[in-house]
Parts: structure tokens; sequence; C-alpha cells
């Protein structure tokens, strides 16, 4: 796992939907995070369900029709898309507090993901999910090297 470039195996990460919409409206902590990713500090993951739920909150927040089509088409330039089962989104959905994080968690298990990156205070505060650390974009800056 690399961690300020330890080893050659780099971090697998999956960005919540919330980090990729700060990245679109502002400049900041979320878009160095998403930077960094296109980069290859790390390996980024989403699935059809989290673009799915990003293009609806851009549409949501008004954001232009050409401005949502370009985030949707460079997160998908700058991740891998993985393909939850199905049965751990079920099972997700029933036993966390907020059933729409399951498409995050899910997808970081499909991932087999070391770090979720969120800015969402229901996954923030369960901290893990099995092997998997939750992180806010200011927390993961400090693991990040700056390039």
């Amino acid at each position: 796992m690399m961690l300020n470039g330890s080893s050659d195996e780099k971090l697998r990460v999956v960005i919540d939907t919330s980090v990729y919409v700060a990245a679109a409206l502002t400049t900041g902590l979320a878009e160095e995070v998403v930077l960094a990713g296109d980069r290859g500090i790390f390996v980024s993951f989403t699935s059809e369900e989290i673009l799915a739920e990003l293009e609806k909150t851009l549409r949501r927040l008004k954001i232009s029709k050409d401005k949502i089509e370009l985030v949707i088409g460079r997160t998908r330039y700058i991740t891998q898309v993985v393909t939850p089962e199905k049965t751990t989104l079920t099972k997700l959905r029933s036993s966390l507090r907020d059933p729409n994080d399951a498409i995050i968690i899910a997808c970081a298990a499909a991932a087999d993901a070391n770090i979720i990156i969120s800015l969402d205070k229901d996954l923030l505060d369960l901290k893990t999910y099995g092997p998997v650390a939750i992180l806010h974009p200011r927390t993961f800056r400090w693991i990040i090297p700056e390039k």
C-alpha cells in the first residue's frame, strides 16, 4: 500500500458523491482529492450507481447540462468502474443509518478498496467498514504525497 511512496502498490480509493459534488462546485480539498486520483497518486474506483447519484445530485443543484456531462465524463475517465454485488447492496441498505450510503460501501467492497473519502457525516461517523477506512478529504490529504 502506498503511503507517501513507501511501496509499489497504490492505495485503492472510492470517492463519495459528496466529494465529487464539492469538487464540481468549488476549488479546495475536494478538488485536490479528485486531482490526486487523476494524477495517479492512488487508484480511484466508482460504480454506475455512484455516477447516477452524482448526476442526480448535480441536476438537483441546477448545474448546467454541459457541466454535468463534463463532470460525469471526467469521473468515468479518471476512475475504474466496478459492479457491486446486488446482495451486498441489499444487505447494506438494511443495515446502515443512511441506506443511500450502501452504494459507496458496496463499491469499496467490489473494488477491494482501502479507503473511502467522504464529506458525508453518516459515513464519516462509521470511521471504518470492515477493512476500509472512511476519511474526510482533510485527513486523507495528510497521507497522500504532494506533487
